[in-house]
């Protein structure tokens, strides 16, 4: 099967009222940017697991699992932690709690552990500065991981990954890291309906990215490979949006730029945000698309590439993000 979120996502792109992307901004940023390095990032950090084994694995889907909604709704501030002296914040400071917890000697890869995880104990694993934002969603969510795991994957990650076949997408069924990742675990299921056609639209972020991880970190160390990683797209969050409207290839209408800059939450599901999600997708699928046009099939790019080159760009501009209380990003 292929990857269902480019198709799923036209139903948003036909007729927007919020959200456009602009062509001629697009056509004329792409000559430069096909002369661009595109890295894939190390995923290496002294705030992140050190080996690189199976429980590397482990370590990587406990964190996809739980990362979203890093900024209070209070101060719009972000969650901040400190792991040997240094400063973390958002999904990097959740790490790092992740990180100090196992070097106290706590299991947390257990999925035993997962499963009968209080909040209490959460409490205490993410408290940062502040207690870390959707603490007890959070809790829900690794409870469910670790009963998951133990029930269909013999408490192993890695039993997961071999069960895929080595694909993100199984070419028959509903078998690959991705379509299992969402089947099996319900806070990976990304998707809304589109209210003004009914339709079912899936991003697919924290699932998508999953895999790009384990891609990133463990593929030169020979312990991850799959052959379809060309087929993700990049994953739709709030920092790829700020680069693209940097960029003006996305554009916002007034209204909706206007509730962006006051802070004001958008609901969750509503048009405004499968409007600013599935452009960020539709829009770096055609920018990619004519970089690679422009560059030796050699030097090719992907989402793993260019995620990661959007989601620098967004970090260092310094507009507001829009916000959405979710557990998807």
């Amino acid at each position: 099967m292929k990857n269902p979120v480019p198709e799923s996502i036209i139903p948003v792109l036909e007729n927007p009222k919020h959200v456009n992307i602009d062509l001629d901004v697009l056509d004329t940023l792409v000559p430069e940017l096909a002369k661009e390095d595109f890295p894939v990032p190390s995923m290496v950090s002294p705030a992140f697991i050190q080996e690189n084994t199976s429980r590397t694995m482990d370590f990587f889907f406990i964190t996809s699992s739980i990362n979203f909604k890093f900024w209070y709704e209070d101060t719009k501030e972000r969650f901040k932690s400190d792991l040997h002296g240094e400063r973390y914040t958002g999904s990097m400071a959740m790490s790092a709690c992740l990180l100090k917890a196992m070097e106290s000697g706590m299991d947390v890869l257990d999925p035993g552990f997962l499963s009968n995880l209080t909040l209490d104990q959460a409490g205490d694993i993410f408290k940062g500065d502040r207690p870390i934002p959707m603490l007890e969603e959070r809790k829900e969510i690794l409870n469910k991981v670790g009963r998951v795991l133990l029930e269909k994957y013999n408490g192993k990650v890695s039993e997961l990954i071999r069960r895929s076949g080595g694909r993100c997408f199984s070419k028959k069924g509903n078998t690959g890291i991705v379509e299992r990742v969402v089947r099996d675990f319900p806070s990976f299921n990304d998707q809304a309906v589109y209210r003004p056609t009914g339709d079912t639209i899936s991003f697919y972020k924290r699932a998508q990215m999953f895999p790009s991880i384990l891609y990133a970190r463990l593929y030169s160390r020979g312990l991850f490979d799959a052959e379809d990683m060309d087929s993700l797209t990049v994953f739709a969050d709030y920092q790829l949006p700020k680069a693209l409207l940097s960029m003006g290839v996305m554009r916002y209408s007034p209204a909706l730029w206007d509730k962006i800059k006051r802070r004001v939450l958008l609901s969750k599901g509503s048009e405004e945000e499968l409007e600013i999600r599935a452009h960020t997708i539709h829009s770096a699928q055609l920018l990619m698309s004519r970089i690679n046009g422009l560059r030796p099939r050699e030097e090719h790019i992907n989402a793993l590439h260019f995620d990661h080159y959007l989601w620098r760009k967004g970090r260092s501009y310094t507009e507001p993000f829009h916000l959405v209380r979710t557990t998807f990003y």
